[in-house]
This record gives C-alpha cells, structure tokens and sequence, in this order.
C-alpha cells in the first residue's frame, strides 16, 4: 500500500482531522528534507503517497503527538520529575510531568501516559523481578534525586500522552466491515479506544449510524485523534468547563484556509500561565477609555460564561484579524456590508461554526451541549455594520459590558464564578438571539424595563450606553427583517418617537430647573411606565397610551394609531418603552444624553 485517500465525511472531527493531518504533514516534511512522501489537499479529499505509507503515518501522529497531546507548564518543564533510563547507554534522563488540555483531554481523559513501545513502560514490581539490576538502579537514582517513584517506570523513552496507534495493513485494507464514522468498509475494524465521548455522549457526533459495538476504522481513529490540533478551545470556572470550536464548509480546501496561524497562541507562552492551557485561540479583548485616567482593556474570554459568548467572539476575532492583517482602517469604513464577504474572500462557500461545550462530572469532562451556527456570514456583516454605522458608530465592546446586568440579589452571590455567570444571562441570551438571526427585541425591552426600576429605587444595575443598545437593537432589527412581527422601517422609527417623547416630556414635566427635578420626574413617571409595560392587550396599550397624553400632553403619530394591530402592536409598545427609557435610564444613571 502506497497510496491512501483521506475522504471528506458529514463529520466535523473527522474533516478537521483530515486539515490537521495535511498540515502536520508540511511541518513533518520541513523538519525532515530526507524523506520522500508527496500529498496534496483538495475539496474532497487528502491523498497521500510514500513507499513506506503506514510507516510515515505513525511518525506524523506521534510528531503531532508532541505539539498537541505532551504539553507541559513552565514550572512542569523547570521542575522536571519525570525520568527514563537507557539500558544500553547506562543513562538516565529527566523530561517534565505532561498534562493533556483542550479537546485532546476530552479524548483521552488526560489519562496516563505509555510508551510507544508498551514494553518500556513497565511496572517496577514486574521490572523487579524479570530485571532486578535496572529496578534497583532506577529505585536508587529515585531515592537520591527525591523523587517520587510510582508504580510504572519507563526505559528507553519517555512516554507520550497521545494514545498509541500500530497502523497495520489489515485495518486498511477495503473489506465487509462498515465504520460509521468515515462511511467506509474495511477488512477489520479496531476497538474504539478514547472517543468514548463522542459514542456514548451525544450522538450528533456520528456521521453515520450509531456505534452498537464500539468498533470503528483505524483510520477514523486516526483522524479523530488529529482533530484537536484544529479545535479552537477556551476553559472557564477553572478546568471544570470547557468549549470548543471548529470551522466547518463543504471544502476541506476552505476550511484549511479559514484557519489562520496567528489566531493560536504558541505553547510557550500558554505554558507561562499561571492556569497553563486555559485557551489556544487568541480571542479579541476589548479596550475602554476612561476620562482623566490611560485606557483599560477587558480580556473577553474571561469575561466569557456560555459557548454562544466564546462562538460569538471567534467570529469577531476572525473579522478584526482579517482586517488588521489585510485592510486599512480607511477601506473598512469604505466597505460596504454587502462587499464584505467579498473582501474577506468568504462569500464563494457555505461557512458554519461548530460549538460544543463539556462539563466536568466525576472525574471526567463529558459533552452536553452542541450546536452548528450557520449564520457565520450574517453574524460577520452585522459586526460590520455596527463598527461602521455611519450616524452613529456601535462599538461591540459597548454591546459587550453593557449587557452585563447586576442586582443586589446577584452582588451578594460570594461564588465569584456564580455571580459573574448570572450577570451575564442577558448577554447569553441576546448573542444566542443574534447567532440564529432571532429578534432580540422582548430581551431588550426587559433590560430597559428592569434597569428602570432599578435606578428608580436608587440601586445599580451595572455599566451601559443606552443609546448605543437602542442604535444596536435598531440596525439589528432591520437587518434581520423584523421577524415574527408586522414591522417596517417607518413603524418602528415612529414608536422609538413616541417612546422618546414620552420620555422628554415625563423628565422636563413641571419645567424642572436642575438634574435634581429631572431625576425626580424620572422616577415619578414609574406608575405610567409599569402600565405601559404591563399592557397585555391592544385596548390596554390604547388605554394606557392616553393617560401618558393627559398627564404630559404628547402627542401621538397617527401612522402608529392607524397601523397598530394585534401582531405588531406588541412590537409597537416595545419599541415605545425602549425609546422612552432610554431617556429616563440616561438621566437617571447621570449620563449625557448623545
């Protein structure tokens, strides 16, 4: 056999798996000139051809094993309590404790690690007995060094925590048996070793049909183990939760080139962490300007509770990268939303963005969340359009803190991880919202409501540009074409007008002489504002609409009159609300009105 073919599938780790080989296979054949082995990715498939073909195979898993699967932290590779003794040399040679992080962990449940070849890794008490010379030696080289000797000891070579692989002919070789993760029959399938998560957690996971026997193909296995070197992956609460994404298109072609280098952080620098490994993708941070004092930047994926928040930020990395890498500041705002794609060379195929998340349970992290978002290019165009929205420029790092709502009931939580989780549930649910091109207009409105009510009594609800979220509900609404209501342009636009001139009219009532007054017709015109949020019919909305023009004399579009109804008035009396408590959410949180 000299010849394999690497077929694209329906399943995302296995087409990942596919990209991550062919790019190991390029640092495999720069690092060694001498061998001679040609491949070649196309849509469709990977083909790779080498005289010695199983052989290579092997060398190129252990060669990713290293990078992907042996990571150590700065202070495992300065202490280095890990030894193996060269029989034939007489040497002993020390190498770092090893920890397996991101989706290789979920694989493999960072288990023990072993030795290529299973014979150097022997038990001590066996060693003791078939070789007492060398059990004694290693006993002693433990003893006078103070480390810690366990219960296996390795000879020859250090272990590795990638699980080993013997690539054999029979296991790729055409045949009866049918593997369901590649789709193909083969002569003898192996034992599905450490993907244990995938067969037996969610089923989204398999291509085909599920596994009743736990068998699969050795070359399935074998580009399942690949598929980490590709998983964009971020932990939170600690180890305890973990997300990972892929990038998926109908072209491995395409997916090869969604990823780029530079969005990965290099080992060195995720080993001098002081949590080593907690995330590979260089997530975009944001940064803040305070007045008086130098600007101060917010590590997002810190920031970050949900996989909708770490998907949502991949997408706005990878548009801030493009642009940083390829465009000026100058072309960007020249861009139209509709050339972006172009320009980004991302408008040719289908791109989706695969997100799942695991949770620790026991000892294990085990997957129970999963979801493909298939709005990647409309996701793109709306970050730029918000960042390039000529009235009025939304930042998405505005968007970002000022969904963030706290109460006194969250601020006296004392878990810091619990607290910060519940804060951010409004943003969780809008970023969910905004992936899947739902409306995000009830969220909106509550948020609006909520932090009212809050501010009215005198407590905080946390940071937010109002005017910003009502810009950024605006563009958002129109660009997703007011769903699941009878919304136009017009409509909406005159109910933010009616909402607006509710709210100049209850904080200029009485013609207040100071901040102080205005505060106070603020927080007097609640009564009015609870009605109008409370009004679950369309009469009541009416109703409610005319004690608001009695007591504070406002007038009323007769567009909105006439065109309200019983599926847009809902809508209409949202729009409304926003619009007046963004006005009285301003002043009374000491804002400037913009």
């Amino acid at each position: 056999m000299n010849k394999i073919e690497f077929n694209k599938t329906s399943n995302i780790f296995i087409n990942s798996g596919i990209v991550a080989l062919y790019r190991y296979l390029g640092q495999y054949e720069r690092k060694n000139s001498n061998e001679k082995f040609n491949f070649r990715l196309l849509d469709d498939k990977l083909i790779v051809e080498s005289e010695n073909l199983l052989s290579l195979l092997e060398e190129v898993y252990y060669f990713m094993g290293k990078d992907i699967y042996d990571t150590s932290s700065k202070k495992q590779l300065d202490k280095l309590e890990n030894v193996y003794y060269d029989v034939k040399k007489d040497e002993f040679h020390r190498f770092p404790k090893i920890y397996t992080y991101g989706l290789a962990e979920l694989l493999t449940n960072n288990a023990q690690g072993t030795t290529k070849m299973k014979e150097n890794s022997p038990k001590i008490k066996n060693l003791e007995k078939e070789q007492p010379d060398v059990a004694n030696k290693i006993k002693d080289y433990f003893d006078k060094n103070n480390l810690k000797l366990l219960s296996k000891v390795y000879l020859n070579e250090p272990y590795t925590k990638i699980t080993t692989i013997d690539l054999q002919d029979k296991y790729w070789i055409d045949g009866k048996e049918y593997c369901y993760l590649t789709g193909e029959h083969f002569k003898s399938l192996v034992n599905a070793i450490n993907i244990s998560p995938f067969i037996k957690g969610l089923t989204t996971f398999n291509s085909f049909l599920n596994s009743s026997d736990g068998k699969v193909s050795q070359k399935g296995l074998y580009l399942l183990r690949f598929s980490p070197a590709l998983a964009m992956y971020s932990y939170y609460k600690g180890y305890d939760s973990f997300i990972s994404s892929f990038f998926n298109s109908n072209s491995l072609l395409e997916i090869n080139d969604l990823y780029k280098s530079e969005f990965f952080y290099e080992n060195e620098i995720m080993q001098s962490w002081k949590m080593p490994f907690k995330r590979n993708i260089k997530l975009h941070n944001f940064s803040f300007a305070r007045k008086g004092k130098e600007d101060y930047s917010l590590d997002a994926a810190e920031d970050s509770f949900s996989p909708q928040e770490i998907t949502f930020l991949i997408l706005l990395t990878f548009y801030k990268k493009k642009f940083a890498d390829e465009l000026t500041i100058q072309n960007i705002s020249k861009t139209e939303t509709t050339d972006i794609l172009s320009l980004l060379k991302i408008d040719k195929s289908p791109i989706s963005l695969v997100t799942f998340k695991a949770d620790k349970f026991a000892s294990t992290l085990r997957p129970n969340f999963y979801e493909e978002y298939t709005n990647v290019k409309f996701v793109i165009q709306l970050i730029h359009k918000l960042e390039t929205n000529k009235d009025k420029r939304v930042a998405i790092g505005e968007i970002w803190r000022g969904l963030i709502f706290k109460t006194s009931k969250t601020e006296s939580i004392k878990d810091y991880n619990k607290r910060l989780n519940l804060e951010r549930q409004i943003r969780i649910k809008v970023i969910e919202c905004l992936l899947k091109g739902k409306s995000i207009l009830p969220i909106l409105e509550s948020l609006f409501h909520k932090s009212y009510l809050l501010l009215a009594n005198g407590d905080n609800s946390g940071y937010r540009r109002y005017d910003l979220i009502l810009e950024f509900l605006i563009i958002y609404e129109q660009t997703i074409n007011f769903k699941l209501n009878e919304m136009n342009e017009s409509l909406q636009q005159k109910a933010i007008s009616l909402g607006k001139s509710i709210g100049y009219a209850i904080i200029n009532y009485g013609e207040p002489k100071n901040d102080t007054e205005k505060k106070a017709n603020a927080k007097n015109g609640r009564k009015y504002l609870i009605s109008l949020h409370k009004a679950r019919t369309i009469d009541q909305f009416r109703e409610t609409l005319i004690r608001i023009q009695r007591k504070y004399l406002v007038s009323i579009s007769n567009e909105i009159l006439e065109n309200l109804n019983e599926k847009n008035y809902v809508a209409v009396k949202q729009y409304a609300q926003i619009g007046a408590l963004n006005s009285l959410n301003v002043v009374l949180s000491n804002q400037k009105e913009s």
